[in-house]
């Protein structure tokens, strides 16, 4: 049982398992790599996993797109001498 959840087989099949890269990676990002990693290794959804994998991919975007529009909105703020909108929110 150990080999089953400590080492799955589908994590393996490379020269290095996916846990070891994956960890370096925030959630979204690692989440995708695993799935593409498995695509295929596990049964026959390989279509599943990347459909999973784009599911992250397009999460860890819309993530980012929210950041960098929070970003622009303080540094408007900022340059107007003004507190931004979304600083207040956050408590920051």
């Amino acid at each position: 049982m150990t080999e089953v959840v400590d080492h799955p087989v589908h994590y393996n099949a490379f020269d290095i398992e996916a846990i070891d890269v994956v960890e370096h990676f925030n959630f979204n990002r690692g989440s995708a790599m695993k799935y593409i990693w498995r695509a295929g290794l596990k049964g026959d959804n390989a279509i599943q996993d990347l459909e999973k994998a784009k599911w992250y991919v397009h999460r860890e975007i819309q993530r980012l797109r929210k950041e960098q529009d929070l970003s622009f909105c303080c540094q408007r703020a900022n340059e107007q001498g003004l507190v931004c909108a979304c600083e207040m929110n956050t408590g920051a």
